[in-house]
């Protein structure tokens, strides 16, 4: 689902307009990249938890033969609680 498509059905179920919506939406998703770059971890609940780990540099071999190394970076993992698993 995009970003587009998701404003609308909120909208339209909340009865709010899309400007609104997506503001909210802006604003929340700052939040909580702010809130994994000063604690590495955050809980919404009845979504799941959200943590930021770094990654090692890796030697990798192209089909060609060059060989190169990837950087070490910041990747954010997603584990779903218990609640959002019963609901899907």
């Amino acid at each position: 689902m995009a970003k587009k498509d998701l404003i609308k059905k909120i909208a339209a179920n909340l009865n709010l307009t899309q400007d609104l919506v997506s503001r909210i939406y802006d604003e929340t998703v700052t939040v909580i990249s702010e809130e994994l770059k000063s604690d590495m971890k955050t809980n919404l609940p009845y979504i799941g938890t959200l943590t930021l780990t770094k990654t090692t540099p890796r030697k990798y071999t192209l089909p060609n033969g060059t060989v190169g190394k990837s950087k070490a970076r910041k990747t954010v993992k997603f584990k779903p609680s218990r609640k959002l698993i019963k609901k899907i």
